[in-house]
């Protein structure tokens, strides 16, 4: 028995002692993160967009609005653009790759939404360049950012958004989950080369702030609000404003304003409430498709591209603005399609032409099924 209380009292090899030394300083180190001299900070990558003036690169943001206010039409807006390189209302998309979608809420209709982006663009958004994510485990759960890093390795994704904060982690405490909730966020965005947005809401104070604690906002690089002008009309036109930029300037406004498209709406942007009152406001959806009836009930008949480049000339709009109100009065009925006649260098020739049509469009249906939440 003396053997054995002898062994046991053997000292450590001090080999082995100072290997598991080591080990424990390593483990203990490795909790510090990232330790870096001024030469190694000089090779972290310069702050670059995503979307030219709208997201940076490699960012956690955070995207908030009241109910209504087009959260998802933006994020998702956002995301089609990203995975195809499309413009996002006119601003140009820096870096082109896959995108992780994660919904907690209202999947059924983006197939709509998605195919209305897709018509209003002229764009087809390759099958394989997004993946959506569907009611998962929830956000307050560390093993969901776990397996949610190891997909967005998996592709290479550019972009992530988690769509919404409160669908998304039902069980989590608004105030007291917020700092891990950003934390894990902006680990997602730095770990991952990608840019991470969370979408979330208002609370019934001030529109211009996340409902829950102050770290969600405090916490992440960026903010985007979005804010109806105003909050009692379902047509209201809403801000987009980039609330703070950690590493750049902030207070950028885009305002926008929803036209029809399809079986869904898409996004497009207008001069705001303050141009409309100074009378300098640009036509929006439904003047445009007045103007449209109206320049064909009083011009000759003529084709579709006529119609559109004469709108375009004299309203100072784009294209996809003016075919959109042009597509959206084809599908009412109030302008049809039919060949006459004409016309060409002298001669007599048969064309296909748009004249005024006897059926009834609504010009505007913003809150109608599958999207009255956005």
């Amino acid at each position: 028995m003396s053997d054995l209380f002898a062994a046991a009292e053997e000292p450590v090899p001090e080999d082995e002692a100072a290997a598991l030394e080591a080990n424990k300083r390593a483990a203990l180190r490795a909790k510090l993160g990232k330790v870096l001299d001024l030469h190694g900070l000089a090779q972290l990558p310069d702050p670059e967009p995503l979307i030219e003036g709208v997201l940076t690169y490699r960012s956690s943001v955070l995207m908030v609005g009241a109910t209504g206010t087009n959260k998802t039409f933006t994020a998702l807006g956002m995301a089609c653009s990203v995975a195809t390189g499309k413009p996002w209302l006119g601003r140009a998309v820096a870096l082109t790759g896959p995108v992780v979608y994660v919904v907690g809420e209202g999947a059924f209709g983006l197939k709509h939404r998605i195919a209305a982006w897709e018509q209003h663009n002229g764009a087809t958004i390759p099958p394989e360049s997004m993946r959506f994510v569907l009611r998962p485990d929830s956000l307050a759960d560390p093993e969901f950012w776990e397996a949610l890093a190891d997909l967005v390795r998996e592709l290479s994704a550019r972009l992530v958004v988690l769509d919404t904060f409160s669908s998304l982690a039902p069980d989590a405490d608004e105030t007291t989950d917020a700092a891990k909730a950003t934390r894990w966020l902006s680990d997602l965005a730095a770990d991952n080369d990608c840019t991470a947005i969370l979408v979330h809401h208002t609370g019934w104070g001030p529109q211009d702030r996340a409902r829950g604690g102050s770290q969600l906002e405090a916490n992440v690089d960026e903010v985007l609000v979005l804010r109806k002008a105003d909050p009692d009309d379902p047509n209201s036109q809403v801000s987009i404003k980039r609330k703070k930029v950690k590493d750049g300037p902030a207070g950028a406004e885009i305002w926008v304003e929803r036209v029809e498209v399809g079986p869904s709406v898409v996004l497009s942007e207008t001069l705001g409430p303050e141009a409309t009152t100074a009378g300098t406001r640009r036509p929006g959806h439904a003047d445009l498709q007045r103007i449209v009836t109206e320049w064909i009930a009083g011009n000759p008949p003529t084709s579709k591209r006529q119609v559109v480049d004469a709108v375009m000339a004299e309203n100072s709009v784009g294209r996809p603005k003016a075919t959109a109100a042009f597509e959206a009065l084809e599908r009412g009925g109030l302008i049809r399609e039919e060949r006459r006649k004409v016309l060409e260098k002298g001669r007599e020739v048969t064309r296909p032409v748009w004249v005024p049509g006897g059926g009834r469009v609504g010009l505007r249906n913003p809150t109608g099924e599958p999207d009255r939440e956005a």
